[in-house]
């Protein structure tokens, strides 16, 4: 199931033909299927969905076959409700599709593209539907473990390196006023909270939290402030004895 859009209620489904975006107002004679979204049937149930400009945002992972070579990923659509009003915006080989927030007329998430886990913004056309920033450029080779000989195999089975882009991993997407404030959990260094106005050059970070102990809960509004609540974990050598701490940051 995804999301109700007036009287109107979506759902994924598989059919024999493949993967499908239903809907339904409730009755037999009502429900129909809107669109064939891949002649894949889907095993994932994994879905986000989003309201905005009264259509639909959602995101799910790729059906793809068992036989295929390619990775699954993620696509990310939109739909009115019409057949000719739900195109698919762009496809994410990489991480996931999520944290769908408004901001300055536009919808704003985090998405794996080719520069890993980064910050998206989309205007609901494929046209407009585009990477922010590349806060984390770079990538590093990645060596998968090897597979303990056997019986049928005596040589040891090891994978082929492969390369793996560096991710921001934006999550905890808030806007304020004139910004948009997230939180980067991948960049090295530590976690740390940015703001953006929307464009590349206009992404800045405000502050840089140490963290091997270091966990964010959440970022949420309260009256003309944005609220940064923060748990500090234990150190090691306090685990056994010590309490995790809240911290409570403001923003104006």
């Amino acid at each position: 199931m995804l999301t109700g859009l007036d009287s109107r209620f979506f759902a994924l489904a598989n059919s024999p033909q493949g993967f499908e975006l239903w809907v339904t107002e409730g009755t037999a004679a009502s429900t129909r299927r809107v669109k064939r979204l891949s002649n894949q049937l889907s095993g994932r149930a994994e879905r986000h969905a989003f309201m905005f400009k009264d259509r639909v945002f959602f995101s799910f992972p790729t059906p793809v076959s068992e036989l295929s070579s390619e990775e699954p990923g993620y696509e990310l659509w939109v739909t009115d409700g019409t057949t000719t009003g739900t195109q698919k915006l762009a496809k994410f080989p990489t991480g996931t599709v999520e944290g769908f927030t408004v901001f300055r007329d536009r919808l704003f998430f985090s998405g794996g593209g080719a520069d890993g886990q980064e910050l998206w913004s989309s205007d609901g056309t494929p046209q407009g539907t585009k990477q922010v920033v590349d806060l984390a450029p770079g990538s590093q080779l990645i060596a998968p473990p090897c597979l303990p000989p056997s019986p049928q195999n005596p040589t040891p089975n090891c994978p082929p390196p492969f390369e793996q882009q560096h991710s921001s991993a934006p999550q905890e997407l808030a806007a304020q006023g004139d910004w948009l404030y997230f939180v980067a959990w991948g960049l090295p260094g530590g976690r740390s909270l940015y703001r953006t106005d929307g464009t590349g050059q206009g992404t800045e970070r405000i502050k840089r939290f140490q963290t091997d102990s270091l966990q964010f809960q959440h970022l949420f509004k309260l009256n003309q402030n944005l609220i940064v609540l923060i748990e500090v974990l234990p150190k090691e050598s306090e685990a056994q004895t010590g309490a995790s701490r809240l911290q409570i940051w403001s923003l104006p």
